[in-house]
């Protein structure tokens, strides 16, 4: 209800300015002209937007494209094709025979502790 009173206010009152005498509205104009150059310029609210919202937000997207992106995105999907490639490079040895994967197994252990046992040394 509040807000149908108000839009009829509004029709009443823009009809009392506009319509019923033309006049009035051009005496308003020339009596307030700073207040008329404010309302043609939006309150200025474009330009304080850009300032504030769209200049920081654009400068910030473009240190974060030339920065962050290469880091946090292309940099893992890089590492992923690398080891993707580097597994289909591998694949000649997975011959699915379970005796080959054990011996491979021991040997790398085997390595690993004559390694340790010559550092010790």
């Amino acid at each position: 209800i509040v807000s149908v009173v108000a839009a009829f206010g509004g029709i009443a009152l823009a009809w009392y300015v506009f319509a019923r005498d033309p006049a009035r509205r051009v005496r308003a104009a020339a009596a307030l002209p700073n207040s008329r150059a404010l309302l043609e310029d939006a309150y200025r609210f474009d330009e304080l937007y850009d300032d504030l919202v769209v200049h920081p937000g654009r400068l910030a997207g473009d240190r974060l494209r030339d920065t962050a992106e290469p880091l946090a995105v292309q940099g893992p999907m890089l590492g992923a094709a690398a080891v993707r490639g580097v597994a289909r490079g591998l694949s000649w040895a997975q011959s699915g025979m379970v005796r080959t994967d054990a011996f491979a197994m021991a040997a790398g252990v085997v390595g690993v502790a004559v390694t340790f046992m010559l550092v010790a040394r």
